[in-house]
């Protein structure tokens, strides 16, 4: 499967100024995951980030630009996140990996109060998505990179079709974590969240 799409990062300034304007996109993606992107506005990420408001305006020349620019840090982290986890995966010899409990693994940890923010502000800005170009461009990588490490799992987990699978799998990881961060928490969250992906895995790496 092609590799995902990469992602222009912006040039690199001084160490400083990468540091605020990383603590702004953070800030950004919290906002957006509390109050959605409608709330994202230049005053709600400077209250949120704990700065003033020309911070913001000085390094997002508008909201939009803010938001596209948030989309993007968080979509960057999260590929890379997911490389990480394929090369950790693929370097282990065959037959010693359990790829089901990888798979409940990877959606608890979206799952994880640290990791929450993202996962909200990911699904507030796929809507956004559905009206700006620029973000879908960058969603496309996003997904992309989810895709690759879907097929690679279930490609080693002996699915019959993993090409034809990675797409239905993502979208029912989608679904699962959704409705287990909207319906659950604690250890019904998790033990709900491993029967289905468990029940999931079964059914898409079964010859039958």
């Amino acid at each position: 499967m092609p590799r995902a799409p990469s992602i222009p990062r912006p040039a690199a300034g001084d160490g400083r100024g990468e540091r605020r304007r990383t603590s702004l996109l953070d800030a950004t993606l919290r906002v957006v995951a509390r109050e959605g992107a409608a709330g994202a506005s230049h005053r709600a990420v400077a209250a949120e980030a704990g700065v003033p408001l020309g911070s913001t305006t000085y390094y997002f020349a508008s909201r939009d630009e803010m938001l596209v620019e948030a989309l993007q840090h968080a979509a960057t982290r999260e590929i890379e996140a997911i490389r990480a986890r394929l090369d950790r995966l693929t370097s282990r010899p065959p037959g010693t990996v359990d790829w089901t409990a990888e798979v409940v693994r990877y959606v608890g940890d979206q799952l994880r109060p640290d990791a929450t923010p993202t996962l909200l502000a990911r699904y507030h800005l796929q809507l956004e998505a559905t009206r700006r170009p620029e973000l879908r461009a960058i969603y496309g990588a996003w997904t992309a990179a989810g895709l690759e490490l879907a097929e690679t799992m279930l490609r080693a987990a002996g699915s019959p079709d993993p090409t034809g699978d990675a797409p239905v799998l993502v979208a029912a990881l989608d679904g699962v974590a959704l409705n287990q961060l909207i319906l659950l928490d604690g250890k019904a969250r998790s033990r709900a969240v491993r029967a289905l992906v468990t029940r999931l895995m079964d059914r898409l790496t079964s010859d039958a």
